[in-house]
């Protein structure tokens, strides 16, 4: 049980930093002006989903953990 908990854990604190980065991410990149005449290039969605998909593989995985306990 106390591997479950901690793996738990773990993926809470990589949700929360996910969540923390990425929001300060899209901020910044909200805050940018493009150049006369350009559209905003919303670069901070590659970061989201690039690291997104590393949060669900991890939430998946302990997910399955805790299934075969």
């Amino acid at each position: 049980m106390a591997s479950r908990s901690s793996s738990q854990r773990a993926f809470l604190i990589h949700l929360a930093a996910y969540a923390g980065v990425i929001a300060i991410l899209i901020t910044l990149n909200a805050m940018s002006s493009p150049g006369p005449g350009e559209e905003k290039a919303w670069w901070s969605l590659y970061a989201a989903a690039g690291w997104g998909i590393g949060v669900l593989a991890h939430g998946l995985g302990v997910w399955l953990e805790g299934r075969s306990h």
